[in-house]
This record gives structure tokens, C-alpha cells and sequence, in this order.
């Protein structure tokens, strides 16, 4: 829960790549920290920051806060991250919801449009100093920042989903491979939380049918999979599941 008077902590990673499973290679949060190793930076991190804190970052929820839980998780350090009580925010959602509307929401572009000037991106340090000032510039109050909101355990579900997703697209290569189905089809049956396997039992129990069947399930709330040429797909194709 965000109380009132939570520290607001913005933060920023700079990274290898766009993975979550990338590593982090600057970590900045409106301190300047000495070269350390990536763990002996993440320690001194979590030990920095104040109890109860919302941590606040530019497209935090899709980048920032899955690329901190993951090294977090990889180094053994993310019971320390709880025992902060900490939540995390995302000024990428809040400034859609307060500015009016506009081409682009990224950082550089509303650094550019409401603090008129320029900085350097992918610079970790630089991102947080620009982003408090965007803050200030663009009224966010803590209101804002509880509103768009959410929990290391949410964050936890994600990189799960992400990691399920992942193993399940890798074992419909073949169905890729093999043009039965199309990146983008395999990419919505993998989310739906089906695997190769899923796919060849059903098939082995009522055919094609039996995959029609399957991919057209209530998965929280919505089919499976929605196209309709479902049968057709499946049907047209010699591959033996």
C-alpha cells in the first residue's frame, strides 16, 4: 500500500539488451553509486533505498521492474527487495493518462516538448534526473503514482508468464517450421499456456477436432485461440502430431 508520505525512489537501468534475461550494466536512482560488481550494486541498491518506497521508472512495468526482479531473482537478492516492503510505479502510464494526447509518450520526447532541451538518453543517471524533472513539470503527485502502481509479486507473475510463454512457443517450432502455423499464431497459442504436447494429445484423442476443440477453450475469459479458419489451419496440413 502507498501511504502519503512513501518515499518516491526513481530509478533507471541500463542493460545488454531488451531480454529479461539481459544484464544490468547502470543502475541509477538519484545517487551516485562506485563501480561495484552487478551483485554488490544490486545489494547496495536495496540497501539504500528507504522502507515502504515506491519505486518509480519510464516504462517500468514492461522493462525496468522485470529486468530488476529477474537479476534480483538470479543473484538470490529479491527476499531483500521484500523485506523493503517496496511497490513499484510507472510514469509511462501515468503521463498517458495526465498529457494530452500525443504521437509519442517516450522520455526523450517529452523531455524535448516540456523541459525543452536535450540529454543523454541511455544514460542511467541522466534518465533519472530528467524524469524527476518531468515529474515536477507535469504536476505527478503521489495520487498519480499510486494509481499506476503495482507489486513485486505482480511483477514475479509476469517474468513467470514470460518464462512459460517462452518454453511453450519453443516447442511449436516444428508446426513453424513446417508452415502449419505462422510465428504470430504459435506466439497466442504459447500465451494461452499450450505446448506441443497439449496440441498432440488433443490431437490424439479426436484428431483435428480434438485441436479445435482445445484451442477454442475459455482461457480467463476469452478463446484460446480466435481464428477462424482454425479447422482449415490444422486440416490442410500432413503433418503427423
Amino acid at each position: 500500500k502507498i501511504l502519503q508520505d512513501s518515499p518516491v525512489v526513481v530509478f533507471d537501468l541500463e542493460t545488454t539488451s531488451f531480454g529479461i534475461d539481459s544484464s544490468i550494466c547502470q543502475i541509477a536512482a538519484s545517487y551516485d553509486v562506485p563501480t561495484l560488481s552487478q551483485k554488490d550494486a544490486l545489494e547496495s541498491f536495496i540497501e539504500w533505498i528507504p522502507l515502504n518506497s515506491v519505486l518509480v521508472a519510464h516504462n517500468c512495468n514492461n522493462f525496468d521492474a522485470r529486468i530488476l526482479v529477474s537479476s534480483l531473482q538470479r543473484y538470490g537478492l529479491l527476499d531483500k527487495l521484500k523485506h523493503k516492503h517496496c511497490c513499484f510505479s510507472d510514469t509511462l502510464s501515468v503521463f498517458r493518462e495526465i498529457l494530452p494526447p500525443r504521437s509519442s509518450y517516450s522520455e526523450e520526447n517529452l523531455v524535448n516538448d516540456y523541459l525543452h532541451t536535450e540529454y543523454s538518453a541511455h544514460n542511467a543517471k541522466h534518465d533519472v534526473h530528467m524524469l524527476q524533472q518531468l515529474i515536477g513539470k507535469c504536476n505527478v503527485d503521489i495520487s498519480h503514482i499510486s494509481k499506476h502502481s503495482f507489486s513485486v509479486d505482480f511483477i514475479i507473475e509476469a517474468l513467470e508468464f514470460l518464462l512459460c510463454k517462452k518454453k511453450n512457443l519453443s516447442s511449436l517450432s516444428q508446426l513453424i517450421s513446417k508452415k502449419v502455423i505462422t510465428k504470430c499464431m504459435a506466439e497466442k497459442i504459447a500465451a494461452s499456456g499450450l505446448a506441443f504436447c497439449h496440441l498432440n494429445l488433443a490431437y490424439s484423442r479426436g484428431g483435428i477436432d480434438g485441436l479445435v476443440k482445445l484451442l477454442s477453450e475459455d482461457y480467463f475469459g476469452h478463446p484460446r485461440f480466435t481464428n477462424p479458419s482454425i479447422h482449415d489451419i490444422f486440416e490442410n496440413t500432413k503433418l503427423i502430431f
